[in-house]
Parts: structure tokens; sequence; C-alpha cells
């Protein structure tokens, strides 16, 4: 995930650096994440939050699929976003990137969970994800029926995602999932956001959720957030039409 965070001790008359910390999902397949911690004071339109950052993403997300060690933090970092600190759930990962990036001190490393969060409350403007959601539910059997395990993971990481943003804060999920599999999870009222989809790519569709905290859903959006709160439905019973033993279909053949 990525996000940007005030320095609140900036001087007014210039524009206030922007912290980046990475983050990645806690599962053996691990799937890098960022967060962008950008000031209120630069979030113009939503176009403008994701610039250079989505098109970096562009580059990264079919091609840096894998965890914390990624080189999209440092070209974050050479894009204009000077203190870059990422997070993943492995030390070892951690480690290697601390050994590889030595010399360029701005960018620093930690060790996570992104279902845990030692983040203060309020503390982002701005959150992204990128296919940390998407190796959480690996393990899934059917997507279309997320376990309640699934479930409640998914729920840990979208609320301490919701409790780390401030008011009017953004949270970016970029994924392979399609609305039908992802929309659900994300229009929860209890996150306080709005939420929005786009896809890009060429042949195969990645997939862009943007949530805005402090505006609503939509009714049909709650209305599919609900369903996953439902218990599934048993499965129905099979109908066995049986013919009688006296008809003669043959018998009723006009020729």
């Amino acid at each position: 995930m990525w996000g940007y965070q005030p320095h609140s001790q900036a001087k007014t008359n210039h524009k206030r650096a922007r912290k980046v910390v990475m983050l990645s999902s806690s599962e053996e397949v691990m799937l890098s994440g960022l967060q962008i911690h950008i000031h209120p004071s630069n979030l113009h339109p939503v176009s403008h939050l994701t610039l250079p950052s989505l098109k970096l993403l562009s580059r990264h997300f079919p091609l840096e699929y894998r965890c914390g060690n990624s080189a999209l933090s440092y070209e974050l970092f050479l894009g204009g976003f000077p203190d870059v600190t990422s997070v993943d759930y492995s030390s070892v990962v951690v480690a290697a990137m601390q050994a590889r990036y030595a010399h360029v001190p701005k960018l620093r490393w930690e060790t996570m969970d992104v279902r845990a969060l030692r983040f203060p409350s309020g503390s982002f403007d701005v959150v992204l994800e990128k296919g940390t959601l998407d190796a959480l539910l690996a393990g899934e059997r059917d997507p279309w029926t997320v376990s309640a395990e699934g479930v409640h993971t998914v729920d840990q990481v979208l609320s301490e995602v919701s409790r780390v943003l401030v008011p009017g804060g953004r949270f970016i999920s970029l994924t392979s999932a399609a609305p039908h599999f992802r929309t659900r999870h994300y229009a929860q009222a209890r996150y306080g956001w709005s939420l929005r989809h786009a896809t890009y790519g060429n042949g195969f569709h990645f997939h862009l959720y943007l949530m805005h905290k402090g505006k609503e859903l939509s009714v049909a959006q709650l209305a599919l957030g609900a369903q996953i709160l439902s218990p599934p439905r048993p499965p129905t019973s099979p109908c066995f039409l049986q013919d009688s033993d006296h008809e003669d279909f043959l018998s009723t053949i006009q020729l």
C-alpha cells in the first residue's frame, strides 16, 4: 500500500514534503502494497493524487506482482516522493531491501502486518494497495462465496485502512479482481467511504477502486455489501422429472 502523510512542521510557503510507506500482505505469497501520504493541500482532482505513482504502477503492476522486493518504492522516490518507508511482513525481505538501497538514506523499511498497522489513527491522506488483498484471498476455493475467515481477514485490512485515513482521505485499491468479486468487500457502511471503479490495461484488464472517506455509498453498493454479511444459501436439491410408465410419445407424433 502507498500513503501520503503530512509534515506538520513544514513551512507554509513551500510545498510540504511527502512521505511514502510501502506495505505487503502477511501471507507467504506476499504481494506489494504502498501508502502514499499526501497533505490535503496537494489533493486536487483525483488524477493529481496518482501522479507520478499511477504511471509507475502501470509498469509495475503486471511485472512486479511480488512482495516488498519491488523497485517501485525507489522509483517513487525518484518520481518526487522524498521520504519513502517500505513495510513488509517478512523481516528477510526488509533486510534485503535495506541492504540493496543503503545508498539512499531516505528510503526506509519496516516489518509490519497490514492487518494491524502500527500507525496512529488519521495518519494518512491517501492509502494505495496493489495486490495485497489478492494475496490474502489467494487460498479461497470459491471466489463467489468467500469463506468467513477470508471475509474477516479482508475486513481487518479495510478497517485498518479506514482507521488510518484522515477525513476526506482516499483509498486506492489496484487488483485483478473484477467488481462482482471485490465491490461487496469495499461496500461496507462502517468504513465510512464512497466507492468508484475503473479499469485499465489492454486485453486483460486490471481494476482500480477509489474510496473517498467521508462520502457515502450508493443504495446499490450497500445492497451488494449486505450480501457478504448474509450466510450462504444452502445448495438447492436437484429436481428429477420422472415420466409415466404408460406414456407413449411415439403415438403423438404427427407424420
